[in-house]
């Protein structure tokens, strides 16, 4: 990197711009990723009200970011402006996802589930750390670039998460049929050697 800035800050680096791009990204598809199985996954654990059980899912999403930001306001200037940020989100997320997709096997209660996607939001406060950085940039022209940078990722991130729930379901589908036809045969092929 280069000296600091008139203001006394580091320039906005590559890191920074990668960290926080991967950031909005990551956070958004997330949010999104769960949004096609939650009905399913709360009709098979007999939830009494499925469109509920998966609004609560959701809505422990949104609980986890709020919480995120308002938790990481009050950081000081010198740690928002570094990684930690960065590796408090990297660490919830893999912890928290893990978390949620034990619980969904295990068919542990639901208010796990919804534990689960709170401790994981906890570290969406990282994308309010990028953006804080970014609105410090001195460079108008740079600075809108930057947003428009962000704004563009959360997109991406956002219609990726059901795309990806998608796109597994019908792999998991394809792979499933074939073990499925591949025993059927070996069942009927006994059956006839019993015969």
């Amino acid at each position: 990197l280069q000296a600091e800035t008139a203001a006394g800050r580091q320039p906005y680096s590559i890191f920074d711009l990668l960290a926080g791009l991967g950031t909005g990204f990551l956070a958004n598809m997330c949010m999104t990723v769960v949004v096609p199985v939650a009905l399913s996954s709360a009709e098979s654990r007999n939830h009494p009200s499925p469109l509920t059980g998966s609004g609560g899912v959701a809505a422990a999403t949104s609980l986890g970011m709020s919480l995120s930001v308002v938790l990481m306001y009050p950081w000081p200037e010198h740690v928002m402006d570094s990684k930690g940020p960065f590796y408090v989100f990297a660490v919830m997320l893999l912890v928290g996802n893990l978390a949620f997709l034990l619980v969904e096997v295990l068919e542990w209660p639901h208010f796990l589930l919804l534990a689960c996607r709170v401790l994981m939001s906890l570290g969406f406060g990282a994308g309010f750390a990028a953006k804080r950085r970014a609105g410090l940039e001195p460079n108008v022209r740079r600075r809108e670039y930057l947003f428009m940078l962000f704004e563009l990722s959360a997109s991406v991130g956002m219609a990726s998460g059901p795309l990806l729930t998608g796109f597994l379901a019908i792999i998991l589908m394809r792979v499933l049929k074939n073990d499925f036809s591949r025993y059927a045969r070996g069942d009927e092929e006994d059956e006839e050697e019993e015969e």
